[in-house]
């Protein structure tokens, strides 16, 4: 690590934390608060299950910020840029008998035009930077041929339509409750689940979905059946206007910052925003864990959901950048029944020239036009 005050160094010597949370937080048993350093190295050696021998190796991360490079034995595997999304990598078949070393190199710029939210300093509206890997890594082991991602569009009417990738082409089974429909992959593949229990605030009623490839490898996930739509000043929820009553959620834990410290934390959020008589929060400039919306899925809290806000989008690189961000927040969070609402922009500060919101706003309209935004 670099430190940014004064460019000196820091002693060679490795600090040993806790991950998921990174080091300006408590709970990664270093917690150096407000200090800033733009450059980590995070190092682990590991070795595999006996039983994983012949199996390709994904290594996950829910989310590093800001841009990752990723080293496996001193071999370069992959990386990404964008703080606040899940990104994989396959790893291929390791050796089980032997031990491997992952070096993970993050970058995070503490006045780069990258999205940050909130995250610039801990004064007045402004909170604790969060820098390097804040959501959970792990490995999963998984067939030569295996589901990369998958989505779901399922209508009120019971319509569902589905598509898998898979790394190499495959038949792939998908069942919602008893249907089950059979596509080859990568594709399409529609079905419909006659008479269809509408998700609500009041009856979250979600439907299993269950995923497998011929080779094996299976996913277990959930969709639901609901509609939202903006007629006027009113918000429709499975066609009748529903009175919302809305909480903002900043997403910032003070022993963990962008972190939760437990899954029953994230389910308690939820419950204390429904037992106070919210049926919306609005997740502020930050994109949230994943089980946090997973709890609003089962609880039946919708959702508004923020686009972490830049500081600079006065230049092309840094405007292409957030649109990429925007497109895999949306991508990876449109599949939630409880995300009814996109904001792509906070107040003048998160806001870029008029041209480029407008540009903006028509590439998400036509990426999920399911659901309305800030327009």
């Amino acid at each position: 690590m670099r430190n940014r005050a004064d460019g000196a160094p820091l002693p060679r010597a490795p600090r040993e934390i806790v991950v998921p949370f990174t080091f300006e937080a408590p709970l990664s048993g270093i917690g150096l608060g407000r200090e800033v350093h733009e450059r980590l190295r995070y190092r682990r050696r590991f070795e595999l299950p006996t039983d994983w021998r012949g199996s390709h190796i994904l290594l996950h991360f829910g989310a590093v910020d800001w841009r990752a490079s990723v080293t496996l034995d001193g071999e370069a595997v992959g990386g990404h840029t964008g703080g606040y999304t899940h990104f994989a990598l396959d790893l291929g078949v390791l050796d089980t008998s032997r031990e491997h070393e992952l070096v993970v190199d993050v970058e995070d710029p503490a006045e780069g035009f990258q999205p940050r939210g909130k995250q610039r300093g801990s004064a007045g509206i402004w909170y604790t930077r969060t820098t390097g890997i804040w959501r959970p890594v792990w490995l999963e082991a998984v067939p030569s041929v295996y589901v990369r991602s998958f989505e779901l569009e399922a209508a009120v009417d019971g319509t569902v339509r589905v598509h898998v990738e898979t790394n190499e082409p495959s038949e792939v089974d998908v069942r919602i409750g008893e249907v089950l429909v059979r596509l080859t992959a990568p594709g399409w593949a529609e079905l419909r689940v006659g008479a269809p229990r509408l998700w609500s605030t009041e009856a979250p009623y979600l439907y299993d979905v269950a995923i497998e490839t011929v080779s094996g490898d299976a996913i277990s996930s959930y969709t639901a059946f609901r509609s939202v739509e903006r007629r006027g000043r009113d918000i429709l929820l499975n066609g009748e206007p529903i009175r919302l009553c809305c909480v903002l959620d900043q997403g910032f834990w003070p022993d963990g910052v962008y972190t939760a410290p437990a899954d029953a934390a994230l389910r308690a959020d939820v419950e204390a925003a429904k037992a106070l008589g919210f049926n919306l929060a609005r997740m502020h400039v930050k994109v949230a864990d994943p089980r946090w919306y997973a709890w609003c899925d089962r609880l039946g809290l919708l959702v508004a959901q923020d686009v972490p806000s830049s500081h600079d989008l006065s230049t092309d690189v840094a405007r292409t950048s957030f649109t990429q961000e925007t497109e895999e927040i949306v991508s990876q969070l449109r599949g939630h029944p409880s995300v009814v609402k996109w904001i792509l922009f906070n107040e003048d500060w998160g806001a870029p020239p008029p041209a480029f919101q407008r540009e903006l706003v028509e590439r998400t309209r036509d990426f999920d036009p399911a659901r309305p935004g800030s327009w």
